[in-house]
């Protein structure tokens, strides 16, 4: 049986007073598996799987989805001590589970071999000092304007956690908790969490943005090209190969003092970390500095004694 719930404000109802109006919705409807904000359709889930091992990064192609999706981890440090007990009675169960099998003489599991090693070296780990137990929830609220998109949109997020070895349920008959559980208000109104150690949870960290170039899949190595600086749009990081475009100049406009020349000798001496040779034309004796600072060679044109072989 499907039930729906919807929550309007009406015309001669009065707003919400102070700042909070802005941001209340003129209208909430409410489904089992999806909510109608406005004229907005969102759906919301909760990874209750994942991989066995992480790389760095690993929720970069959920954050890079071209379409709007909301991604929201709420971390929780579990207590030293308890970690260490949990841990304790977790290889208790484990062992048992292994004598149990080898005494009735059946094959090993492989899964269950896994686990028993990687929870020995986490244990391990954590009475060196060497990391953390962590409880992680994360959560997904998919966005659409209407609700065949919306299945769309769902079924496109889904597919990719997938290729990603998580799983992805939606909050089925928590609908509204889900999608507050994504909003910034550091609320887990869902409480489905998984514990993590202090490498995975670190690998988890968002080193990404829309102004930095699509990583390689194919390659381990960093994307070449030169960092200018942050976008004061939206506070990332602007990266840029111009040997990846296909006409390598580029024109640098601005009003006196706006910092042009301060980029051109920025790019310089990051395109030389990177190995680029560079030759700079300069009728203003502006880089004389720059060039000596980096044992550089300048040529003075136009002087009798100075010749240039162009081979």
């Amino acid at each position: 049986m499907s039930r729906n719930r919807g929550i309007r404000r009406h015309a001669g109802s009065p707003a919400p007073a102070g700042r909070a109006g802005a941001f209340t919705p003129d209208s909430l409807s409410v489904a089992p598996r999806h909510l109608e904000i406005g004229g907005e359709w969102v759906s919301s889930f909760a990874v209750t799987g994942y991989p066995r091992d992480v790389h760095a990064g690993w929720l970069q192609p959920l954050l890079s989805y071209p379409g709007r999706v909301d991604v929201s981890l709420h971390v929780e440090p579990i207590d030293p001590v308890t970690a260490a007990n949990r841990l304790k009675r977790q290889l208790s169960k484990l062992e048992s589970g292994r004598r149990h099998t080898s005494d009735k003489g059946r094959l090993l599991d492989p899964m269950v071999e896994a686990a028993t090693e990687d929870a020995y070296d986490l244990s391990a780990r954590i009475a060196r000092g060497e990391g953390k137990l962590y409880r992680l929830g994360l959560y997904l609220t998919v966005h659409a304007t209407s609700e065949d998109d919306l299945a769309e949109q769902v079924a496109a997020v889904r597919a990719l956690a997938a290729s990603l070895l998580m799983n992805a349920q939606p909050t089925t008959y928590r609908s509204l908790q889900g999608w507050v559980s994504t909003l910034p208000l550091a609320l887990d109104l869902i409480g489905m969490r998984r514990t993590f150690d202090t490498a995975a949870l670190a690998a988890a960290f968002p080193f990404t943005s829309p102004d930095l170039p699509p990583a390689d899949p194919t390659s381990v190595a960093a994307p070449d090209g030169v960092l200018y600086g942050f976008n004061i749009g939206s506070q990332g990081l602007v990266h840029w190969d111009r040997f990846a475009a296909d006409n390598y100049n580029a024109v640098i406009l601005g009003r006196s003092g706006a910092g042009k020349s301060y980029l051109v000798k920025l790019e310089t001496l990051r395109s030389l970390y990177r190995g680029i040779e560079v030759a700079i034309i300069d009728p203003e004796d502006e880089y004389r500095r720059l060039c000596e600072a980096i044992g550089g060679t300048y040529i003075h044109l136009g002087n009798p004694e100075v010749r240039i072989n162009p081979f």
